[in-house]
């Protein structure tokens, strides 16, 4: 087998293109998240290409003079930037900034070698030898070993930790005995070789582990971490392109997050602006009205409610979204049980007018639904077996309710909680709208106060009525949403959903060559529970200042920020 040594290793990524203010296509920038991706990715061939970097949107010009800070918006974090036990979105984005990995996702969707000199799989994929950079360094100076890799990959696979992304060091070999009553400290798949070189034994074959490795899961630590975890995360030691500003305030909770260039880093992302500020603002409409002020320089996630082409006509990107919306309703709440439960939730789904909503508040920049997974998935297996059940029927949803009604008469109102510091109020309330124009109950839009007091409330499953469901991938694969939302030990399960048949389904696509059936079978008995109502993806739309250079921007609609200038 010869050696992962070269610049790129390529995933064979069928990417949407993006579409520019002067019609260019833009190109994907892929990273993984969950472990949903190890399934698919194993079923993938890897290659090895040479490295291409994009090119960045033409603007008119010249180019600014001299490195300044660039400002951006981001949601508030939910909790510390400690790698592997980052669950959100916002918390993983600032993770890419501060640390470095042995691989990373390039924009095109290729995998790079970052601080790994050389990945070298067996004959069967399942020993793979790792080589680190020689003078790769933390921010505070102490060198990058295999111990640095080893040592973070057993906190964050070690049951008690308890950490967010635990689940992708599951195909190491000695991961489960990281849990239960006596676990043990030490993945036993791990074996140091030298100061610079380890190996990872793994259970199953995976052709394409390097793509799994640019996980924040598999990001290395330094010495420091382990002393205080949880002040870590407050003030983090990595090894990537910025590092935390040394302000005592450079972090202000709630308010905004100052980076900076990292002396120390030797990798090919060294920043070409003095520093990033995130500004994390209460809602997309507030971070959209500072675009237009000049208070930031760019944002990603444009609300879909405001004439972006009028405003910034050569200076914007969209392109098909792989994020889900949808309706959470958790499978133990009282009156959606059984039949009873099976009949309402099929009722609300078609009591819900998608096409309208798409047209009239997105202005069709939007997809309905067709399945659990979206359309753009490349492995979705659509069309799916019952997928008529996201339809607009309102016939049909009034006389599903009445049946429900015989089983067990409704009481009280339909609630659906949402966080109000985002963008969802308007589709909410028209959801809300049409629930109770065609199903006679009183639905209610609730809000809570800020996205942690929302994220509290949607992991406990501790509510009456439905929660608003937003499954953001970071790759175009219908895994990333079949296994984390659906599996019974799914790292984004809100619903508690637990099918043996889905499981083992999901087991069996991890395995194929082709999962495209499998996951057609998967997305069919979904839409026969419907522990979750899917409801359309949005577009991705990204737009900055005429004064910023050197935007790319990936199909996860995020810049690439080193190179923001």
């Amino acid at each position: 087998m010869p050696p992962l040594a070269a610049t790129i290793v390529k995933a064979p990524l069928r990417r949407s293109p993006r579409h520019t203010g002067d019609g260019k296509a833009r190109t994907a920038k892929a990273s993984t998240q969950i472990r949903s991706v190890i399934a698919v990715l194993a079923a993938l061939p890897l290659a090895l290409t040479a490295c291409s970097p994009a090119d960045s949107l033409p603007l008119d010009g010249a180019g600014a003079d001299g490195a300044r800070v660039i400002r951006t918006s981001l949601g508030n974090p939910d909790g510390p930037l400690y790698p592997s036990d980052s669950g959100s979105v916002e918390q993983i984005v600032l993770v890419k900034q501060i640390f470095a990995g042995l691989t990373r996702h390039a924009p095109d969707g290729g995998t790079v070698l970052d601080d790994a000199e050389s990945i070298e799989p067996n004959d069967d994929f399942t020993r793979w030898d790792i080589t680190i950079r020689d003078g790769r360094r933390f921010a505070d100076g102490s060198p990058v070993t295999a111990d640095s890799y080893i040592r973070a990959w057993n906190d964050a696979a070690y049951g008690p930790n308890l950490r967010l992304q635990r689940n992708y060091l599951e195909p190491i070999v000695g991961f489960d005995a990281m849990d239960g009553d006596e676990p043990t400290s030490e993945l036993s798949g791990l074996t140091r070789t030298g100061d610079l070189t380890f190996t990872v034994e793994l259970t199953d074959p995976m052709s394409t582990f390097a793509d799994v490795l640019a996980s924040v899961a598999f990001k290395p630590l330094p010495d420091a971490a382990f002393d205080d975890p949880e002040g870590f995360g407050m003030r983090p030691i990595g090894n990537g392109p910025y590092r935390l500003a040394d302000a005592p305030d450079a972090w202000r909770q709630g308010r905004d997050i100052n980076l900076v260039p990292n002396e120390e880093y030797r990798g090919d992302l060294v920043p070409d602006n003095a520093g990033l500020t995130f500004v994390f603002h209460r809602s997309a409409d507030a971070a959209y009205a500072d675009l237009r002020s000049g208070a930031i320089d760019i944002l990603p996630g444009v609300p879909s409610t405001v004439p972006v082409a009028e405003h910034f006509p050569d200076t914007r990107s969209s392109g098909p979204g792989f994020g889900m919306r949808s309706l959470v309703i958790p499978v133990d709440q009282a009156g959606f049980t059984g039949e009873e439960g099976r009949l309402r939730r099929r009722a609300l789904s078609l009591a819900i007018d998608r096409p309208l909503i798409v047209d009239r508040l997105y202005d069709g920049l939007a997809v309905p639904a067709s399945g659990p997974a979206p359309q753009a998935t490349r492995d979705s297996g659509a069309p799916i077996p019952g997928a008529e059940v996201l339809g607009h029927d309102p016939e049909r949803a009034r006389e599903l309710w009445r049946e429900a009604d015989e089983i067990a008469e409704w009481e009280g109102p339909f609630p659906i909680h949402f966080p109000g510091t985002g963008d969802d109020r308007a589709w909410i309330e028209a959801v809300v709208a049409q629930i109770e124009s065609t199903l006679g109950i009183d639905a209610i839009a609730k809000p809570l106060p800020t996205s942690a007091a929302f994220g509290e409330l949607s992991r406990s499953g501790k509510y009456v009525g439905a929660a608003r469901g937003s499954l953001e991938p970071t790759l175009p694969l219908a895994s990333q949403h079949l296994l984390p939302a659906f599996g019974t030990d799914g790292p984004l399960n809100r619903s508690g959903y637990s099918n043996a048949e889905v499981d083992a389904l999901l087991a069996e696509a991890g395995r194929a060559d082709d999962p495209r059936e499998l996951h057609r079978r998967i997305s069919g008995i979904i839409l026969r529970d419907l522990p979750v109502i899917p409801l359309w993806t949005v577009d991705e739309s990204v737009a900055w200042s005429a004064e910023l250079y050197g935007v790319i921007v990936g199909w996860d609609g995020f810049p690439e920020y080193a190179k923001l200038r």
